[in-house]
């Protein structure tokens, strides 16, 4: 796993990038939430983001269920946290939030047990 930079954020193609979903981490004993995100330019990937305050979220899936289709993300200085983050989905809404850390791991299925 990687620390995500910003010019690790700069690098991929945030714009029309698929987020396929997002899930606290049952794992962890903080506030980290898990997002399942596949950038125009590289394949599916895993944003984990540390220590999560102001967790926004107003989606349209509008009867249908699939990956949401980004028109713009933001990765920024947050406020009172290292980032802030905005995944705008244009008319089907938002996901934005401010953390501590994120890193970047590649995307792999667990199989059932």
């Amino acid at each position: 796993m990687t620390e995500l930079t910003e010019a690790d954020a700069a690098a991929l193609r945030w714009g029309d990038a698929r987020v396929y979903g997002y899930f606290w981490d049952p794992a962890s004993d903080t506030s980290n939430l898990v997002l399942v995100v596949q950038p125009a330019n590289a394949g599916c990937l895993v944003l984990d983001a540390r220590w999560v305050k102001r967790f926004e979220i107003d989606v349209n899936y509008r009867g249908e269920f699939y990956p949401l289709l980004t028109w713009a993300t933001t990765f920024q200085p947050g406020d009172s946290l290292k980032w802030r983050v905005l995944f705008d989905f244009a008319s089907d809404g938002s996901l934005q939030f401010e953390c501590e850390e994120l890193y970047l791991r590649p995307f792999a299925l667990m199989s059932a047990v």
